[in-house]
């Protein structure tokens, strides 16, 4: 298997909504950002371009982070995205 250490330049995308952006976090940023930070004593070449948006739909990934990724051609890319509108269609207290 392939292994990251090696690559001098290593980017990373993040495409996504607001779990990206950070929002609602205390501190630290979103997933991108602190992800970031646990990899980069082994990858110290580690590179962030975060195209995550609050409110982003899939449509937004689709249409606008989607292809401004791909012409970075990055190594490693996460989407993120609905996460907390699925968590708010559940009842956070079950039904009797």
């Amino acid at each position: 298997m392939p292994t990251l250490s090696g690559v001098r330049e290593l980017l990373y995308v993040a495409l996504g909504d607001s779990t990206a952006v950070g929002v609602g976090a205390r501190s630290g940023g979103g997933y991108p950002e602190r992800l970031v930070a646990r990899l980069r004593p082994a990858h110290q070449g580690l590179k962030l371009l975060n195209l995550g948006r609050s409110g982003a739909t899939s449509s937004d990934v689709l249409e606008a982070q989607l292809p401004r990724a791909l012409r970075t051609q990055p190594r490693i890319v996460t989407l993120g995205i609905g996460s907390t509108t699925w968590a708010c269609r559940f009842p956070t207290t079950p039904s009797p």
